[in-house]
């Protein structure tokens, strides 16, 4: 994490990883909620579920938050966060976007059929 005097962020790189936990003994559906900024430029953004293409967006260098809906199994689940990377002149990393804010903004249970 890294932190301004107003706020508290992660940079990204080409590959990230978001771990989410559902504490229940049975699927929900949830909301992820992802406010986001890239590093210059345009960029586009993919989520993936391991080989599973999610959802795809062009993260502006203006913050706003991206939502996306999906149904998550009891447990851990690992998903990444891809975005092309730009060279950051004032370090030796490669910058993609900016995470502020990652959360799960909504849930319900998944009806048993």
């Amino acid at each position: 994490m890294e932190r301004t005097e107003s706020e508290t962020f992660r940079w990204g790189g080409a590959n990230n990883r978001i771990w989410l936990v559902n504490p229940y003994d049975r699927p929900i559906h949830v909301t992820l909620a992802l406010m986001l900024e890239s590093y210059e430029t345009v960029r586009p953004a993919e989520l993936w579920d391991g080989r599973r293409l999610l959802a795809r967006w062009d993260v502006q260098p203006a913050r706003r938050t991206y939502r996306f809906g999906m149904t998550i199994a009891p447990g851990h689940t690992h998903l990444q966060l891809r975005a092309p990377t730009a060279d950051d002149p004032n370090s030796p990393r490669k910058l993609s976007v900016k995470a502020l804010q990652w959360r799960i903004a909504d849930y319900v249970p998944v009806e048993h059929r």
